[in-house]
């Protein structure tokens, strides 16, 4: 499918050379001018195609520079998309990161608090205990 897209689009400058050609071959078989007249009416067609032909470049050329200068912004753009959405990830992700260390310290000093208030009953039941032997 896409050969038969440029196959469509790739014929238009070839065909307005021939096309150019072909006028400016019948003008001379039925010019009704002297040879002087119709080579000069020939140059001037000539001059008048080639100018066509380099605005026609001109305006390709421009439109080429300016779909390329279009495809750079929005590569450039969907670039830095991309840059912030991954920033914003990784922030998110140091932030969920702090927040299980701060968790996580917490439980430890709960834990440590709860043994040292076991340890300690103990310690204070072992003591009991003793006096009460004694």
């Amino acid at each position: 499918m896409a050969k038969e897209k440029r196959g469509e689009g790739g014929g238009f400058f070839p065909g307005l050379i021939v096309g150019g050609l072909v006028g400016a071959a019948l003008g001379i078989l039925w010019a009704p001018n002297r040879g002087e007249e119709t080579r000069a009416q020939l140059m001037g067609k000539t001059e008048e195609l080639r100018s066509n032909l380099e605005d026609v470049s001109s305006r390709a050329r421009s439109g080429a520079d300016e779909a390329a200068s279009m495809a750079r912004e929005s590569a450039s753009e969907v670039a830095s998309r991309a840059k912030e959405s991954a920033e914003g990830m990784m922030s998110r992700g140091r932030s969920r990161m702090q927040e299980a260390m701060e968790e996580g310290k917490r439980a430890a000093n709960e834990s440590a608090q709860e043994m040292e208030a076991r340890l300690h009953e103990e310690r204070e039941k072992a003591a009991r205990s003793k006096n009460e032997s004694i």
